[in-house]
């Protein structure tokens, strides 16, 4: 699959802000994996049923401001963290402004810019490749760097502005040391596949804050020159995890970025790997690659996707560990893009219990689903997609024998089989089998007569170890158990007379096969048969007129 993305739209984009309601931003993701730019359906592509960053970059020297739903919230929704990148200029030699002029203005625009994205993006790198910048020293970049995060925090006090890219780690620490330890909260880097050990030091040396670090916004290799993507990317985020692991100052991202023509016209996220998506996923599915969010996750349980009848709709409910955001993405299995992919708007409050709902969906059709949940400082909780299907989904619940109940239904894909059952909708009681099925049968054995409730749920694996699993649940629906008397062919709970008159008009002889319905019950000896062995037990199983036989009198 091929994500093709003009340019000039990723800087220029002119669309109209959204309102935002003051909100805490989102969470950051705990896997170092991300990508240079998004578009539609990367989720889907590359991200292997994970969170991860994407890189965003703009420029304000035309006054643009963020199309924060027509390319964020479905961002955010597809499970991604924005880095999001503010220049000047959209040329190398003009990203960060030079005359205290255009730093004013600059600054006033990051600060509209942060406020109209606050509730989506939390990281902002401020420029890039400052050294490319005719006149640029880093007093000067540290001017109008304090000016644009001032204007930045002043609208959105938990953002954290990070010092923009420059070649030379002797001008960073030169930043550094103008800026102070509280004057900025990261710092960017680019890098080939090495962990930027330097730049770990470099924050250690100038003795920033704690919780600073880095943020790779470009690694990789210019197009066709890179015939290994898939062992480099898996090296190369080994290596940050084991960094991660072993030190407290933190490579937070390392975001894949290529260059397909050189800075051509249209990116495709598969050009970066050869057109090997295996390469990506080989990345992101590896499980070491984190930063320190993961020792504060965000977690969820108990999720649910109600299925009705109607086909139309299926809410989807789950919990959390801490109150948390909420949002919900979904599209058609094996489809993505804006014409397919639905979300949810991102929740502005928090809650630990959640419930938001699949809308305007076509019935019997199998969905991707996935929730997410995010906590200012905690790892978010989501990427993994859940398959559904929308109703009908029926379930039959027939008697067996007496006191038993046999429940069945049909999944289009392996699941497991879970029976919620009792006498009243408040069912209470469980039947449950672990193995993986197509078809499904779970026997209900000593239950009293009467009418019950029941619903039928069923889940795939989850192949992340401890990983939550999506649970589809059907409607209640209700059943009745009968009491079923060996030749109670009436069933009005005795056995008299008026049983033997009908087990009569059944007798077929030995041997003769009696199929007719009506007489199913009279064939007291499993055989297909009703004759003298039959009598021999119906004679025994007598209880006489208004006296409730032994549902057992037929096995003594």
């Amino acid at each position: 699959m091929k994500h093709t993305i003009r340019i000039l739209t990723i800087l220029l984009s002119v669309a109209a802000a959204s309102t935002i309601s003051p909100a805490s931003a989102r969470a950051e993701s705990m896997h170092v994996f991300g990508i240079h730019f998004w578009d539609w359906g990367a989720n889907v592509d590359v991200m292997s049923h994970r969170t991860g960053w994407v890189v965003e970059c703009n420029a304000l020297h035309t006054g643009a401001m963020p199309n924060v739903g027509g390319r964020y919230e479905p961002a955010v929704a597809e499970g991604f963290t924005i880095l999001q990148r503010l220049d000047w200029g959209d040329t190398l030699e003009t990203l960060m402004p030079v005359t205290e002029a255009d730093q004013n203005t600059f600054a006033q625009r990051c600060g509209n810019w942060a406020n109209a994205l606050k509730n989506y993006c939390r990281v902002y790198s401020i420029s890039n490749e400052n050294e490319f910048i005719p006149g640029m020293t880093p007093a000067l970049y540290s001017s109008g760097f304090t000016k644009v995060r001032n204007a930045i925090l002043a609208v959105q006090p938990d953002a954290k502005v990070i010092i923009g890219h420059w070649n030379s780690q002797g001008n960073v620490r030169s930043v550094m040391q103008i800026l102070g330890p509280d004057g900025y909260d990261g710092i960017t880097a680019h890098a080939a596949s090495s962990v930027p050990v330097g730049m770990l030091d470099l924050l250690d040396q100038e003795n920033a804050r704690p919780g600073v670090g880095v943020y790779i916004t470009e690694w990789g290799w210019l197009a066709d020159t890179n015939p290994n993507a898939m062992s480099a990317m898996r090296s190369f985020y080994l290596e940050i995890g084991a960094s991660n692991s072993s030190r407290a100052r933190q490579v937070y991202c390392a975001c894949w970025y290529l260059y397909p023509d050189f800075l051509g016209e249209t990116f495709s996220l598969e050009l970066a790997t050869q057109y090997d998506n295996p390469a990506f996923e080989a990345a992101t599915a590896i499980g070491t690659s984190f930063n320190s969010y993961s020792a504060n996750p965000v977690i969820m349980t108990d999720l649910i996707a109600d299925i009705p009848d109607n086909g139309t709709t299926i809410p989807v409910s789950w919990n959390t560990n801490v109150p948390a955001r909420r949002q919900l993405w979904w599209t058609p299995v094996g489809t993505w893009g804006w014409q397919n992919e639905r979300y949810t708007p991102f929740s502005t409050a928090e809650g630990t219990v959640h419930q938001l709902t699949m809308d305007t969906l076509s019935p019997a059709t199998a969905y991707e689903v996935s929730p997410l949940s995010t906590k200012k400082d905690y790892a978010d909780a989501g990427g993994r997609r859940f398959r559904v299907k929308s109703g009908p989904w029926s379930s039959q619940a027939e008697q067996s024998g007496p006191g038993r109940v046999t429940v069945a239904w049909a999944t289009d894909w392996p699941t497991d089989s879970v029976v919620e059952y009792g006498p009243t909708t408040a069912l209470g009681s469980t039947a449950s089998s672990a193995a993986m099925v197509l078809n499904h049968q779970l026997l209900i054995s000593d239950l009293p007569t009467g009418q019950y409730y029941y619903r039928v749920l069923s889940s795939e694996a989850n192949p992340d170890v401890n990983g939550a699993r999506m649970y589809m649940r059907s409607p209640v629906r209700t059943f009745s158990i009968r009491h079923l008397v060996p030749g109670d062919l009436d069933e009005d709970c005795d056995v008299d007379q008026v049983d033997f008159g009908l087990f009569q008009a059944c007798y077929s002889g030995p041997g003769v096969v009696q199929e007719s319905p009506e007489c199913t019950g009279a064939r007291i000896d499993q055989d297909d048969d009703v004759d003298v062995d039959d009598f021999g037990l119906f004679l025994g199983c007598l209880s006489g007129p208004g006296i409730c036989a032994d549902p057992n009198c037929a096995s003594q």
